[in-house]
């Protein structure tokens, strides 16, 4: 049987206060009347009510036309393998751009949903990572708490308005990865462009919004102090803030690819072909592995094809959906490309291995 083509989604975006102008800068334009700023792009998503048009639609193909779940719900086993939906029966991975101008609200994501106070249909538990597109000059993130300041200590200061003294702040510049795992204090800082993967959850507790006064934006200190992880719980030795441009990476033929995250949801790979800009394209055949495989272009562009079929072109910022059963296609990468390439982990086969 021929390899399913590549899916494309319509992009969403997200009013946001905080929001700036890359999303413009890269063609993301709203739809008639809209009202801006737009901080958010979704890319990929598809989440359930009470999350308002939280579903991407597919543009082209045979799936034209539909949200990512009717398709999903056409064809099941040739979109998604041996992937596992969400409990709701959408796909469990979503992909954003975050443009910030002003920084974002300091805030936390449910990692374990017996410490969460909010109801479990409100609490999905929630693990991301950001890959740094744009920064600029002195711009930084913060991540986690001082390990010294306890869960009183932390308390008192954000009665006080000085939550701020507590977070760790962390200079960041394109290329950076950013690993944030639920129950992690962050905020994305001004200036800061970020593509966030995440699994498919939109379970947000606000602690502070840098005294914004906006109702619709309210905050959820109680939820989010019953998620906070304080000292050594959060880990983050483990998971320390570094470049995918310089990380060990292995080269093979005419790509460089860096392993970034591998975390229970999701994995990422940074891949680049190699070679300047303008020279010979270089080609990669698509490896699903029975599984959904996501690429996310940074750079360059990239036509996909097999034989009597295509070819697709994928341009700079786009973000392809290829199906478990698009396996064979192959990928004529412009030299000089680089793209995330994001899996889904086979989580029976990694039950068995830590059994072992």
């Amino acid at each position: 049987m021929a390899p399913e083509a590549p899916i494309f989604l319509s992009p969403m975006l997200r009013h946001r206060a905080w929001g700036g102008d890359f999303l413009r800068r890269i063609g993301r334009l709203p739809e008639p009347g809209a009202a801006g700023p737009f901080g958010e792009s979704w890319e990929i998503a598809d989440l359930d009510d009470p999350v308002p048009n939280g579903r991407s639609r597919v543009v082209g193909g045979r799936f034209d036309g539909r949200t990512l779940r009717e398709a999903i719900d056409a064809d099941p086993g040739r979109l998604l393998g041996h992937a596992a939906r969400t409990e709701g029966g959408g796909f469990p991975l979503v992909v954003k751009y975050l443009d910030a101008r002003e920084n974002l609200s300091v805030q936390v994501h449910p990692g374990d949903t017996s410490a969460c106070g909010a109801s479990p249909a409100r609490a999905r538990p929630k693990n991301e990572a950001w890959r740094v597109i744009e920064a600029a000059p002195g711009a930084a993130i913060f991540r986690g708490i001082d390990p010294a300041i306890g869960r009183r200590d932390f308390e008192a200061l954000l009665e006080t308005g000085r939550v701020v003294e507590a977070l760790i702040r962390v200079p960041v510049r394109p290329g950076d990865f950013v690993e944030l795992p639920g129950g992690l204090c962050h905020s994305l800082g001004a200036g800061v462009v970020v593509v966030e993967v995440q699994n498919a959850s939109d379970t947000t507790h606000r602690l502070w919004d840098w005294e914004r006064r906006d109702p619709a934006r309210p905050l959820q200190r109680a939820e989010a102090l019953e998620c906070l992880r304080f000292g050594a719980e959060q880990r983050l030795d483990s998971i320390p803030v570094r470049s995918a441009l310089t990380a060990p990476a292995g080269a093979a033929a005419d790509f460089r690819t860096a392993s970034l995250c591998r975390t229970r949801e999701f994995e990422i790979e940074e891949i680049a072909s190699l070679g300047d800009e303008g020279g010979p394209e270089r080609t990669l055949e698509v490896v699903t592995d029975g599984s959904p495989v996501i690429w996310v272009m940074l750079e360059g562009s990239v036509r996909f094809e097999a034989p009597n079929l295509g070819p697709w072109r994928a341009e700079r910022w786009t973000t392809v959906l290829l199906p478990a059963a698009s396996q064979g296609l192959l990928a004529r990468l412009d030299a000089g490309s680089r793209f995330l390439r994001v899996t889904i982990p086979d989580r029976m086969g990694r039950m068995l291995a830590e059994r072992r």
